[in-house]
């Protein structure tokens, strides 16, 4: 898939485009910002992450599972989007990642 990227770049010298580009292609907003928040990351990486991601966002985040990130992360983003993205969703949560808003 980097290779990919590389092959469709518009200026040679470009830096290479991250893997997870992809997955923010898929969030259907107009603006995505992607974080490695700290305090994020530090509750989704314990073993209870889960619970208290929902303890402290309830029903605002959509979360997702770890997943390698590249395609397979985007692709399970879109189907879990798809299916549990509504109108009070700020933002999705990868576990053990970062955040997206």
């Amino acid at each position: 898939m980097v290779n990919e990227f590389r092959t469709h770049l518009a200026r040679a010298d470009a830096p290479t485009p991250s893997v997870e580009a992809i997955l923010h292609a898929v969030i259907p907003d107009k603006y995505v910002d992607h974080t490695h928040a700290d305090a994020v990351v530090a509750i989704t990486n314990t073993r209870d992450g889960l619970a208290r991601i929902r303890q402290a966002y309830g029903e605002t985040v959509v979360v997702i599972p770890y997943v390698m990130p590249g395609f397979d992360l985007s692709r399970a983003c879109a189907q879990r989007l798809k299916a549990e993205m509504g109108p009070k969703t700020l933002g999705v949560i990868l576990m053990n990642h970062g955040v997206f808003s």
